[in-house]
């Protein structure tokens, strides 16, 4: 991680264009946004946080097990977001395995919302590296 959020390094960059301002350093679970874009530092999510949700919660692993940024913009579109109640987030998972399964998220399950009735989508892209994306 990058103790200094001041030091930006350009590192990797999508493979896709997503539309934002956003850099991911090398080797670091870390992003820096650029001019015009707007988010939060990311929350990092710890092993010990996930254990209960994997197959062997004794295993070993990275850790942090991912990063996640959620409100994350461009500042031109701030308002549209609002008064759509969008949000976009962005997660950096660890490379390696817990134990003998894939690293991943802890999942988590969407309440349904009192603006719409309904339970919030998620539309999923994947910037770099690969990804089996289980949701239901």
């Amino acid at each position: 991680m990058n103790s200094d959020p001041r030091t930006v390094s350009v590192g990797w960059a999508p493979s896709i264009d997503p539309g934002l301002d956003i850099q991911f350093p090398d080797n670091q679970m870390d992003l820096h946004y650029g001019p015009g874009t707007f988010g939060p530092r990311p929350e990092y999510r710890s092993l010990d946080s996930i254990r209960p949700s994997l197959r062997d919660p004794s295993c070993t692993g990275p850790d942090p097990v991912y990063a996640i940024a959620m409100d994350v913009g461009r500042i031109e579109d701030l308002s549209e977001l609002k008064q759509r109640m969008l949000l976009f987030g962005i997660v950096i998972y660890a490379t390696g395995k817990l134990g003998d399964e894939p690293v991943r998220g802890q999942g988590h399950v969407h309440a349904v919302a009192p603006h719409c009735g309904w339970s919030t989508p998620e539309l999923f892209e994947i910037w770099r590296g690969h990804a089996i994306i289980y949701a239901q």
